[in-house]
């Protein structure tokens, strides 16, 4: 019986992912990127953005040097900064932020999300 419902509850899972999640992710982890590449571009302590999807990362850099690396404590503080205005963001190794939204994240919360990252980063 439980195995029946475990079998049920991953086709379902399938489902969702198949029907919505997949293409989503992948518009949403388009608009994130262009975001986080935008904030690059014009922010002097953001710098190199990577990653797949809406797994990505961007880089706390020293001021205008976008190949050195800032020191943790800067990336430390961008994230708690970002924690204070609601938007949860991990350090990725040293000096990098890792956004991991979920598949089903919506263009308005990727906006927000940018909004706060910029009002961060401006800090």
């Amino acid at each position: 019986m439980a195995a029946t419902r475990s079998v049920a509850g991953c086709l379902a899972t399938l489902n969702l992912l198949e029907r919505e999640y997949i293409a989503n992710a992948a518009r949403r982890g388009e608009q994130l990127r262009a975001g986080l590449r935008d904030l690059a571009n014009k922010t002097p302590t953001a710098g190199d953005v990577r990653g797949l999807g809406l797994m990505l990362a961007m880089d706390i850099v020293k001021a205008n040097d976008p190949h050195e690396n800032s020191t943790p404590p800067a990336a430390k503080k961008s994230c708690k900064a970002a924690f204070q205005r609601g938007f949860i963001v991990a350090r990725c190794g040293e000096a990098a932020l890792r956004f991991c939204p979920p598949l089903c994240v919506t263009a308005e919360q990727v906006d927000i999300a940018l909004h706060i990252l910029d009002e961060v980063l401006a800090l």
